[in-house]
């Protein structure tokens, strides 16, 4: 059985003068992550070890490459009757052709407030849907070499990538004023 999925949006933003690096180059770095990682799937617990590693979120946009494949057979609206998880979620396809593994799967919530809020009005709960993230390290274009020929550099980078949606307390607005506590007395 086949599905077909929705239209997705992508956007390149790479320099004209960065180039990719050849077949045979790009083999070669996909061949020694995954020797290193020992799959071609990053794992979940980069967390539990000390890191020098940069974040996805450091990496200039110029050297993102984001499209976003959504699933029509998966439904995204919030149910109308309470669920078993007060948080539903689904899956979006991540696509980046500057990243290995250049596909990962994205959780998107469902609803923005939690099922657990039954009886109170919209908008007024105290508890909100979140993404839950976990950071795998991938490899990623950091930069071009300075080279002639300017190819692309791949770096490991931890990735952000949403694992599922959790019920939350809102962050509440604060009421403290922007002056020091001697103003405000």
């Amino acid at each position: 059985m086949y599905y077909v999925a929705a239209p997705f949006v992508f956007a390149i933003a790479m320099p004209l003068t960065c180039k990719r690096p050849n077949k045979a180059t790009m083999r070669k770095i996909k061949s020694d992550y995954i020797i290193k990682r020992g799959s071609y799937f990053s794992d979940s617990f980069n967390l539990l070890y000390k890191h020098n590693k940069r974040t996805d979120r450091q990496i200039p946009a110029e050297f993102k490459s984001n499209r976003t494949l959504n699933f029509e057979w998966i439904p995204k609206m919030c149910p109308l009757e309470r669920n078993d998880n007060p948080c539903p979620h689904y899956y979006a396809l991540d696509v980046d052709d500057n990243r290995i593994p250049k596909m990962l799967l994205q959780a998107k919530c469902r609803c923005s407030e939690c099922s657990l809020n039954y009886g109170v009005n919209k908008g007024e709960s105290i508890f909100e849907c979140s993404e839950v993230f976990y950071y795998p390290l991938v490899m990623r274009v950091t930069k071009c070499s300075n080279e002639s020929d300017s190819r692309m550099q791949f770096e490991e980078v931890l990735e952000s990538v949403s694992a599922g949606c959790a019920c939350k307390r809102k962050r509440m607005k604060s009421k403290m004023s922007s002056g020091s506590i001697k103003d405000r007395e």
